[in-house]
């Protein structure tokens, strides 16, 4: 009986574990930087995006931008020596799905050796640059796939993105 109960909770922790995701963020800072609560901000948005990029996204992420830092007390101006540089890429790789299969008929269809699938990942890139020192204070990576829950195909999935980077500061 305790084997089964042990059984039991090694199961639900290891479901709790494995759906609890998170993204991938990557961070980095000069001299651990911390922005000042009433810091004056620019906001710069690299219109060189490539044409995978839907070009709504980036405006939710630039509205989700100064909302964050405005409600932390940062003011946005265009004089301002800090800039918010915000870009965004795209990359594909190609995935072999021949593991997937393992009967010379699945589901009706004949087995095919030569099964791949390109996979498309964005990539969203903030960084803190003192116009002043010429310097990159501090930035922030992260990826998504598109029909991911932190795609940011609304303003609050956007929010919640930019909310997770920004958090490091």
């Amino acid at each position: 009986m305790k084997f089964n109960s042990l059984f039991i909770n090694f199961l639900c922790l290891s479901l709790v574990v494995a759906c609890n995701t998170g993204p991938y963020l990557k961070t980095n800072a000069v001299d651990a930087f911390d922005l000042p609560l009433d810091a004056s901000l620019n906001i710069d948005v690299d219109r060189d995006i490539p044409a995978k990029v839907d070009p709504i996204f980036v405006d939710f992420i630039k509205l989700a931008v100064k909302q964050n830092l405005s409600d932390r007390g940062n003011l946005i101006s265009d004089e301002a020596n800090l800039i918010i540089s915000i870009s965004l890429s795209s990359d594909e790789f190609i995935r072999d799905e021949g593991h997937y299969y393992r009967y010379p008929f699945y589901y009706r269809s004949p087995y095919d050796f030569d099964r791949i699938r390109s996979i498309d990942e964005f990539y969203l890139r903030i960084s803190i640059f003192d116009k002043e020192a010429d310097q990159t204070l501090w930035t922030g990576l992260t990826r998504w796939r598109p029909g991911s829950m932190f795609e940011p195909s609304n303003i609050d999935k956007a929010e919640n993105l930019v909310g997770l980077i920004l958090e490091t500061i």
